[in-house]
């Protein structure tokens, strides 16, 4: 192994001046004004909708409306949720509907935090669509329903305060109700009734509650989610509930009202163990707890709400992945057609990141759209413990890490797989991208799960050192990097900490993967330069490493005076981190241009199996 390494960085030597000399004497132009641009045309809303096969149009049937978490779809909230299954069971017609910019207007504008989503009246669009669904099919518009996940569930707390006259009943799943929808909400209204979902584990919106803050221009703004009791309490006192005559179960923290103005009722269900997830029963391995939010929804709908399946217990297990439960984000374009595998792309948040967070930072979903993949986000593990933010375990098996003991390569490869049970994933066309944290992790699975990869892209990441051992006998895969010069979370010239190396060098890594696994021709390499960025004050470069064995290309992009950011998406992270943010080039896309050449499917006969591995033995 040392003897191979040595190699190694004796022809790294080599190709970095090919490479390094490209940058010499380059003089970077003064950054100029941005110029203003005009204001974005709001495209076109899309949703999907379910009819069941009993629907005939002769008697009118139930609405269930189902709004899907932050950067997610409708698409996507359909697979997760499985709620066309309960529609052909119960024969009602079932929309999810998607939102624009990532995100629902559920009124947080209305603190004063700046967001750079683009707002619309998400309110009268949710509504519309009930009139516009109306007037298609035989609703029966006194049994119109609301559900959402997440942010979902956030827009569902203030369509039920704006709009309760539309909405037979309201569920809300995996989020908290935050004080700004208590000052958005009327003070007066028709009751609704209402059922609260909550992860008894979840740490983005605990039952506990908890308070978050947030730098403006007015000075610091201060958010509370309400703890679980209270959001009970207050749908309680808005539908005139009889607080005597509560139902209280033996777990902690559930609440049944159904004494109420109206007819309505409210419940509230901490679901045990749970974390920020629509929880399923099912063939799934992963996030099993024993409860299914689907059935006790649509019981709540169109059952009896007495006999509401508020039974639940956790079914422990998945503890070889951390034995907490892990969240994601799925994001299915509205092409998505059930009899045609999509691709998928993985994309993996840095340290101390989220899902939601790269899903913001990546800006993915609009591409995605365009060209027809899947994207999933998944969440790490917590960095501490009630902790939002995570990281992923690249360091399994290096010596000195022996603490880190979750598999997280196997818990992605097994978080496909359950996905796949209710989506058409191409399986051929599966690939991976990672900032930061998330781009060692890439890294990872190049070495470990080449065969269920197509291809890999590193943002912002280098070279862990013991990954020289765990790819050792790894066959070639085509991957891509891109890294600032001026990096301060991960140094172009490498971490060296206490004499140890935490991180090689940029051109190192690169050349690791084109020399040492790509088996690339030292001279095949092909430089590109791009006019500098007038607004960034950055310039790229582009280097193509040909010749390389079995097909598998690598490709660098060099961001001259660059940062720790996603090329082509400025303001969205914090400057101090992001640094200059160039916009020559925009990551998702020469990220996606990339993988679209590349599938599993070997392109000619000699080219080495992906299933079958060349293994030398140490």
């Amino acid at each position: 192994m040392v003897a191979r390494q040595n190699t190694v960085q004796q022809k790294i030597g080599v190709i970095v001046m090919v490479v390094m000399l490209a940058l010499a004497g380059v003089v970077m132009p003064e950054a100029n004004a941005q110029s203003d641009e005009g204001a974005d045309q709001e495209p076109e809303r899309t949703y999907y909708t379910y009819v069941p096969t009993s629907y005939d149009g002769a008697e009118a049937v139930p609405l269930v409306i189902a709004l899907h978490p932050f950067a997610s779809s409708g698409r996507a909230m359909a697979a997760m949720t499985g709620f066309d299954a309960m529609a052909e069971e119960e024969g009602f017609i079932v929309v999810y509907p998607d939102a624009l910019d990532l995100d629902w207007n559920d009124a947080q504008n209305t603190t004063g935090w700046e967001t750079p989503l683009q707002l619309v009246d998400d309110v009268g669009f949710v509504t519309g669509l009930i009139d516009e669904l109306a007037a298609e099919y035989n609703i029966d518009t006194g049994q119109v329903f609301l559900t959402g996940f997440g942010v979902g569930g956030m827009m569902a707390y203030r369509l039920a305060c704006e709009a309760p006259d539309r909405f037979a009943k309201v569920a809300v799943v995996g989020t908290s109700m935050w004080d700004y929808h208590l000052s958005a909400c009327p003070d007066e209204g028709d009751p609704v009734s209402m059922l609260i979902l909550m992860g008894g584990d979840s740490l983005e919106y605990p039952p506990s509650g908890r308070t978050t803050t947030r730098d403006t221009a007015d000075g610091q703004v201060v958010l509370q989610a309400l703890n679980a009791y209270q959001i009970a309490l207050y749908w309680a006192g808005r539908n005139e509930c009889d607080r005597e005559d509560t139902n209280r179960d033996n777990l902690a923290g559930d609440q049944v009202y159904t004494s109420c103005a109206d007819d309505t009722s409210v419940m509230l269900r901490v679901l045990d163990g749970v974390g920020t997830n629509w929880p399923r029963t099912g063939d799934y391995t992963l996030n099993q707890f024993g409860v299914d939010a689907t059935e006790i929804v649509t019981e709540y709908f169109v059952g009896d709400v007495e006999e509401a399946n508020f039974d639940s217990h956790r079914v422990q297990g998945n503890e070889g992945f951390g034995g907490v439960p892990r969240g994601y984000i799925l994001y299915v374009p509205p092409s998505y057609d059930p009899a045609v595998p999509m691709p998928l792309v993985v994309a993996l948040h840095g340290r101390p990141g989220t899902a939601a967070g790269l899903a913001y930072l990546f800006d993915l979903n609009k591409l995605a759209a365009e060209e027809g993949f899947m994207v999933l986000y998944p969440d790490g593990m917590p960095v501490l413990p009630d902790q939002l933010g995570r990281e992923w375990n690249y360091t399994l098996g290096a010596p000195g890490y022996e603490y880190h003991t979750v598999d997280d390569v196997g818990f992605l490869s097994t978080l496909i797989d359950d996905l796949a049970l209710d989506l058409n994933i191409d399986r051929q066309r599966i690939y991976v991208t990672g900032f930061s944290n998330g781009g060692f992790m890439t890294q990872r699975l190049a070495c470990d799960a080449y065969d269920q990869y197509a291809a890999f892209a590193v943002v912002g990441a280098t070279l862990f050192p013991y990954f020289v051992e765990a790819c050792f006998g790894a066959p070639p895969v085509p991957i891509m990097f891109i890294h600032g010069t001026a990096d301060p979370s991960v140094p172009w010239e490498g971490t060296v900490m206490s004499g140890e190396v935490l991180s090689w060098s940029a051109p190192e890594t690169v050349l690791f993967w084109a020399v040492n696994q790509n088996e690339c021709a030292a001279d095949q390499v092909v430089d590109t330069v791009l006019p500098p960025d007038p607004v960034s004050n950055t310039q790229v470069f582009r280097y193509d490493f040909g010749g390389c064995s079995g097909h598998s290309d690598v490709i660098f992009y060099v961001i001259e005076g660059g940062g720790h950011n996603l090329p082509g998406v400025p303001d969205r992270l914090d400057p101090e981190i992001a640094q200059l943010v160039n916009t020559d080039i925009v990551a998702g896309e020469v990220i996606w241009e990339f993988f679209d050449e590349f599938s599993l499917e070997a392109p000619e006969a000699d080219a080495p199996s992906a299933s079958e591995p060349q293994v030398a033995s140490e």
